[in-house]
């Protein structure tokens, strides 16, 4: 869930009312209840998947400050509304597609118990896409992050049409242009500029990040050279079917 930082008439721009909107979200239960167990919890700004390890910084290592938001502290959620000028909450808007509205909906459920309406606004995928991605969402917007393409640091970056937080901020300007320096020649020092920056990232709360499902595929053992992949390259979804093929007489073996 991503909160326009760039109009000072809207309370996000308050990292106590981020904090707070974020702590009074029961993760643990969309975990448990929504997604049956099969989610993890903290996956923003690095996933945590194999080729990304060495950049990601497990929720446990990271400051108090940045666990708790990741707990469920609907009393402290409060109390960081009051001190930020909110005792009474407030009313806001969330930009969504129709298939996120059940999720959503424990959202909405969550922030009314500290005084947060949220009202629901789903659209059809076009128009909440290019709603989005042409920063004309009112308040909030439920979108897709950058975190899949970590040294483009998507999110972060003004003018960039995944950035629907409207982040400005110099310090992630200056790792980026590091970023670019090193990367892809000197990737090693790249990464651990990301790890650093990531860090920084979370401790700032610029989005609401809700649990991330996990994502299974199968496929039939005569179905050879294919890992599982969805994309080989850089939004280059599905050309992985120019690398694949059939075992004919192993599908046939198998009386198919």
């Amino acid at each position: 869930i991503y909160m326009r930082l760039d109009k000072p008439e809207l309370p996000f721009g308050d990292i106590m009312v981020r904090q707070a909107l974020n702590m009074a979200i029961d993760r643990k239960a969309i975990v448990d209840d929504y997604y049956g167990g099969n989610a993890v919890v903290f996956h923003y700004p690095i996933i945590p998947v194999e080729d990304f390890m060495d950049m990601y910084t497990p929720l446990e290592e990271l400051p108090q400050s940045v666990r708790e938001r990741y707990e469920y502290h609907p009393d402290k959620a409060e109390q960081l509304l009051a001190e930020a000028g909110y005792p009474n909450g407030f009313k806001t808007t969330l930009l969504c597609t129709s298939t996120s509205v059940d999720l959503l909906s424990i959202v909405v459920d969550n922030w009314a118990k500290i005084g947060v309406e949220l009202e629901l606004e789903p659209k059809e995928v076009p128009v909440w896409s290019s709603t989005v991605l042409g920063k004309r969402h009112k308040e909030m917007a439920y979108f897709y992050t950058g975190c899949s393409a970590p040294f483009k640091m998507n999110d972060f970056r003004p003018g960039n049409p995944q950035n629907s937080s409207m982040v400005d901020d110099q310090r992630c300007m200056d790792a980026y242009a590091e970023v670019m320096k090193y990367y892809p020649l000197e990737e090693a020092k790249a990464r651990q500029v990301i790890k650093e920056i990531s860090k920084y990232i979370a401790e700032q709360a610029w989005v609401v990040d809700l649990p991330h499902s996990y994502s299974y595929v199968v496929w039939w053992p005569w179905v050879k050279g294919f890992q599982g992949e969805s994309s080989v390259g850089y939004y280059a979804t599905y050309n992985y079917l120019s690398f694949i093929w059939l075992d004919q007489e192993l599908k046939k073996a198998m009386g198919y």
